[in-house]
């Protein structure tokens, strides 16, 4: 098994509840390299065949959307599995679907 990421991101260095790249100025190249990282992860995630992470996470959940539809992702285990109802009940308002990739719960 080989994990690809990126070591001291910008988004590692600032990730919290609520931040988003938006909160930095238009052209500012913290939030252009805030973005590209973003991308990354949801490439890398895209092409992965196992994926543990959380359904909490947009950038998971899109990355594994990606790779489920490209035939890549073979099995994703949510950690926060327990989530899935109250996220499909909260995304439900916006018309998006977290259940499009068959989640499992990580194996006790």
């Amino acid at each position: 098994m080989q994990v690809i990421g990126l070591h001291s991101s910008e988004t590692q260095r600032r990730s919290a509840i609520g931040v988003e790249v938006a909160r930095y100025m238009p052209g500012d190249a913290t939030a252009f390299q805030m973005a590209a990282e973003v991308m990354f992860d949801v490439d890398m995630l895209s092409r992965a065949q196992v994926v543990v992470g959380t359904l909490a996470s947009q950038v998971t959940r899109v990355g594994c959307s990606i790779g489920y539809a490209r035939r890549k992702l073979l099995k994703a285990i949510a950690l926060d599995f327990e989530l899935l109802q109250s996220q499909k009940d909260l995304h439900k308002q916006w018309g998006v679907r977290v259940d499009d990739v068959p989640w499992s719960p990580p194996a006790c």
